[in-house]
């Protein structure tokens, strides 16, 4: 029959295999995001993306988190025939990452804005939450590796803080930017600006 100290020792030995578990875990991410933050790896594949029907499906994606928390969630992309030269996926990842980071720290109903426009050369898309918002402190960090946004008395989210660096890195790889802002009415902005593809094929 097992004893108290029996079962004590079991938990020790338990948390020790947890403790290094996750250590492991972390050193794996963090080899993939390196390995994955190669040129090579992110500029492979590139397809000329209609950005509009992209945004919309992605958008569709997250849609049903956002109305299941009471949210809403409003398109307005004025991107019609805009296409842009990425690697599908990453681009899907890097544009989910941005979706889930709203959602995330909205700790009530979302409100989540997806706007898009083209000029000559470049498209914007900017992502608009109303959720716990960032610092001044914080927003100099939060593309950093690992880096989470304080969140105060928000205990749903979860996560490694991986995202947004992640996100940076597939951005610039596509000779694009992303930058967050401070909403003046709370929440934040993630503005995304990448080169339009001119080429028709």
């Amino acid at each position: 029959k097992e004893t108290k100290v029996d079962n004590d020792q079991k938990l020790k030995d338990l948390l020790g295999v947890a403790q290094v578990e996750q250590k492991r875990i972390l050193q794996i991410i963090n080899a993939i995001l390196d390995n994955t933050s190669a040129e090579e790896s992110i500029r492979e594949n590139l397809e000329r993306i209609d950005l509009g029907e992209e945004l919309e499906m992605i958008a569709e994606s997250v849609r049903l988190k956002v109305e299941e928390r009471g949210g809403t969630m409003k398109l307005d992309l004025k991107v019609s025939e805009s296409h842009i030269s990425a690697n599908r996926m990453h681009l899907q990842n890097a544009l989910l990452n941005i979706l889930d980071n709203a959602l995330k720290y909205s700790p009530e109903r979302p409100e989540i804005l997806v706007a898009a426009q083209a000029d000559l050369t470049h498209v914007e898309i900017r992502v608009s939450d109303k959720g716990i918002g960032i610092s001044k402190e914080d927003k100099k960090r939060i593309f950093d590796k690992f880096f989470r946004v304080h969140t105060g008395n928000v205990h749903t989210v979860k996560g490694y803080g991986l995202g947004l660096s992640y996100t940076k890195t597939v951005i610039e790889q596509f000779d694009g930017s992303v930058n967050a802002e401070i909403n003046p009415d709370g929440g934040t902005t993630f503005i995304i600006r990448i080169p339009l593809s001119l080429n028709e094929s």
